[in-house]
């Protein structure tokens, strides 16, 4: 009897420790939150905002703020996670988005939507990309404007809100040591809905 709560504890500890090291790690740097896998491909580090548009736990999706190392830039994005591989494609050709961000008291940047694995990225695009990306950088605030709708019923309501910003370049030079070169995106992949679908009924042999 013994023997075996002695088994059944140490077998419990050492999950516990996997846990723990599986854990990802977060490292907050001004008003961002740099959040890496303990385990695992570095290219899964996230870059966000520590005010979250809409927390997780909510019984839905989470929304934030992030920033997408995109080459050489820093470009900000919305990020919806957290979508089921089901829902991400079920609004794949039904997606509503109104997003935008005004840095300080410049003009607001429109953003477009769509998927990366079965993450809704909202970023800009051509020029918008590089200009965001700049007024990033030495920016106090930012404006967020977004409101998203999926099918069945999924959506958030329209948002407004002011974030403030803080360290962003300490934040984007500590993004950038924990990425490796090999895992940056040069462009945007992904943001032209009918372009996903091909690529992955292509992988499926269609």
């Amino acid at each position: 009897m013994r023997s075996r709560l002695r088994s059944t504890a140490l077998a419990l500890l050492a999950g516990g420790l996997v846990a723990t090291r599986c854990l990802a790690a977060e490292d907050s740097i001004g008003s961002w939150v740099l959040t890496c896998p303990a385990e695992g491909p570095k290219d899964a580090c996230q870059l966000r905002h520590r005010t979250w548009i809409l927390p997780p736990g909510t019984g839905g999706p989470a929304v934030a703020l992030e920033i997408l190392r995109r080459g050489n830039r820093f470009v900000p994005a919305i990020a919806l996670r957290g979508l089921s591989i089901q829902a991400a494609l079920g609004g794949a050709m039904a997606l509503q988005a109104n997003t935008a961000l005004g840095f300080d008291a410049a003009p607001q940047i429109d953003l477009l939507c769509g998927l990366e694995g079965t993450t809704v990225i909202c970023a800009p695009r051509g020029a918008d990309a590089a200009d965001a990306a700049s007024q990033l950088a030495g920016a106090h605030s930012v404006l967020v404007r977004a409101r998203l709708g999926l099918p069945g019923g999924m959506s958030l309501p329209e948002q407004s809100r002011t974030l403030d910003l803080d360290r962003t370049k300490d934040a984007e030079a500590r993004f950038a040591s924990a990425t490796p070169p090999s895992a940056v995106t040069q462009s945007l992949p992904g943001l032209d809905w009918r372009g996903y679908l091909e690529r992955l009924l292509h992988g499926a042999g269609f």
